[in-house]
């Protein structure tokens, strides 16, 4: 008998078995098919808006755990806020710049660090390379059910989306926050770039912490007076970095600190009261006595010899000194920490030396360690210490030292000059715009506040070239850097049509700049003012010709004068004073007007001609004086052509 015709069970059409792996992609066919994401859209339409901004994925591969447990818990939310009374919509985004990304391409194209490729075929490599991962993750993300706007993501490789980037960068500029500076700021040399805060991660890392002797040169006469014999005197500093020790040009102690000199054997060795037990047990030592005591901010000025290196390191002081560790003496090297780059800011007589390459090899200012890499170096600079006496103990020890996020490797603090967006103008506002948000949990908002108050100005540029460039351009003269507003929105215009493929496919000249044109030839104006090269007679202030030099029609006014000075031709006779141009700045300013872009193609061949004629008389910028005519009424100068000159 067949039971099953016993029973009075429900009628259905679902199967037996749910068969997820074969059934799911029908459900999102379906939805798919049906666009049921724009008809939940259309039905919330006019309900209050909630909007959940995705921070986008790298696309640099495949999605894991992570991605898959974002999106999830994202999608949660989207759907539940549709459910109960809003219109919540998705839109999905991805990250397709910076070092992620170009790692990744590089390894799926098999290109290294050294091959040689041009900068437009690894942007297109990256390009292609990032694309292919946004539709890889895309689909991933659909075949996890997640509902959203997946035909039209915002993706940072977008035209307008690198437009909009200029913007913004334009906006922070003007208002101040963009500078460049040298500063130590976190590298890799695997990557061989710049990393900001945000991109370091920390593990444990075993290392040896080294104590090293300074003799003393010069210890205003305080040393000695407590009995210290000074060619056997010492200031002890503590490092974990001995790689380092080749930058050392100072020894910060704390100004209000005690520090002892302490007599062993027939030795003698400056270091913090509070610390001197531990430093002289890690020497092994228990035998010594305590000649006296000496307050920190009394050791300033002191001076010491660097044990391996021709150099005076200076003893100063400074408030991030503390007794937590080591001996109170800091080892100081500014072109590899930021607390001693800032410290010695204030000693203006101490150098920033950074004898550490790109790739993380010590430079020829290493002296006999050049060309090892920072971790190479460690044992050889700890060998040769112990051989020439100056290594006064070493201990094994784990400490947590930053590593790179992409290649986990050690990363190194080196100075280099680098750009920056200052926090400080708008820390205060970001921490109370905190106060207008509603947290969950609540703790979240303290930490939030507390990595805003602490945050260090933020490291912009990257050494990559897969990236949207910074809009700044250069005088060719001087290399002086031009931020200037009108540069950078017609940088923008720019991408918003072309990419910012652009900046690496044409020159200067080609894309031509008015503005930094002007800009230049204002600066060389003002600099010749400045130094007297420029004589003017009568009455126009100086104040009056700046702003003339600045003025729009600044190229085509210098047009005229250049060309009457370099042909020695005289045009109209309206004029209140002279100027009293050398040869050497004609052909300077000259040189700014014919790379300008901005000349019509006769005034370019009159312009270059002439120069040619000035360079063939071989005028020397000692003895060759023209004078020319400075027009006041601006109608006739406009009206002055180039035809009118004769040759």
């Amino acid at each position: 008998m067949d039971y099953n015709q016993t029973l009075n069970l429900p009628k259905t059409d679902f199967p037996m078995r749910a068969g997820l792996p074969k059934r799911e992609p029908e459900f999102l066919a379906r939805w798919e098919a049906n666009d049921q994401y724009k008809k939940l859209m259309d039905h919330n339409d006019g309900k209050p808006l909630f909007v959940l901004h995705d921070g986008p994925p790298y696309a640099n591969g495949d999605i894991h755990i992570g991605h898959a447990l974002n999106k999830t818990l994202k999608d949660f939310i989207v759907r539940y806020k549709n459910m109960t009374g809003f219109k919540s919509p998705y839109v999905p985004g991805w990250d397709t710049h910076g070092l992620p990304t170009e790692l990744a391409a590089r390894k799926k194209a098999g290109i290294s660090a050294e091959t040689n490729i041009s900068d437009l075929e690894l942007r297109k490599i990256c390009r292609d390379t990032a694309l292919g991962f946004v539709d890889i993750q895309r689909e991933s993300f659909k075949r996890l059910g997640v509902i959203g706007e997946w035909d039209n993501p915002y993706i940072t490789l977008k035209k307008e989306f690198e437009e909009e980037q200029i913007k913004v960068f334009a906006t922070m500029a003007n208002k101040g926050y963009i500078y460049k500076g040298l500063k130590p700021v976190y590298w890799c040399p695997d990557c061989n770039t710049a990393l900001a805060e945000a991109e370091i991660e920390y593990a444990e890392d075993p290392c040896h912490s080294i104590y090293v002797k300074f003799n003393v040169t010069d210890d205003l006469g305080k040393l000695t007076a407590m009995g210290a014999d000074l060619s056997k005197t010492y200031f002890v500093i503590w490092t974990t970095t001995t790689w380092t020790l080749p930058a050392n040009v100072a020894i910060c102690v704390g100004p209000d600190f005690e520090y002892s000199l302490i007599k062993s054997g027939d030795e003698y060795y400056v270091m913090a009261t509070d610390l001197a037990a531990s430093a002289m047990e890690a020497k092994g030592v228990s035998d010594y006595e305590t000649l006296g005591v000496i307050k920190g901010s009394e050791l300033e000025y002191m001076k010491t010899q660097h044990p391996f290196i021709d150099r005076t390191s200076l003893v100063i002081v400074g408030d991030h000194v503390t007794l937590e560790s080591g001996t109170g003496c800091v080892h100081t090297a500014p072109g590899h920490g930021i607390e001693d780059f800032v410290v010695c800011k204030n000693y203006p007589e101490i150098p920033i030396i950074v004898p550490v390459d790109a790739k993380g090899r010590l430079t020829e200012e290493a002296g006999m360690f050049a060309g090892l890499t920072t971790e190479e170096a460690n044992k050889p600079i700890a060998l040769h210490l112990e051989k020439i006496g100056a290594l006064f103990a070493l201990k094994k020890i784990e400490h947590q030292y930053p590593h790179c996020w992409r290649c986990h490797k050690p990363v190194i603090f080196r100075a280099t000059s680098q750009w920056f967006c200052s926090v400080d103008d708008f820390k205060d506002d970001a921490v109370k715009a905190a106060e207008d948000v509603k947290w969950f949990p609540e703790w979240g908002k303290d930490r939030l506040q507390s990595m805003v108050k602490e945050r260090a100005d933020w490291c912009i540029s990257r050494q990559r070239k897969w990236g949207v460039p910074i809009p700044v351009v250069y005088c060719q003269d001087c290399g002086k850097e031009i931020i200037d507003n009108d540069i950078m929105m017609k940088v923008s215009k720019i991408f918003g049509e072309e990419g910012s493929d652009a900046w690496f496919a044409h020159d200067t000249e080609s894309i031509s700049f008015q503005k930094a044109s002007n800009v230049l030839i204002a600066a060389v104006l003002r600099d010749l003012i400045k130094k007297r090269i420029l004589w003017m007679f009568g009455s126009i202030p100086v104040l009056l010709t700046l702003q003339f030099a600045q003025g729009e029609n600044t190229s085509r006014f210098l047009l005229t004068y250049i060309l009457r000075v370099l042909t020695n031709t005289e045009v109209g006779s309206n004029h209140h004073f002279l100027l009293l141009l050398q040869a050497a700045t004609a052909l300077r300013i000259s040189k700014l007007l014919l790379t300008a872009g901005l000349l019509t193609a006769k005034a370019k061949k009159c312009l270059s001609h002439s120069v040619t004629v000035l360079l063939h008389r071989k005028l020397s910028a000692n003895t060759a004086q023209i004078f020319f005519v400075f027009g006041l009424q601006v109608p006739i100068i406009m009206q002055i052509s180039v035809s009118a000159l004769r040759f």
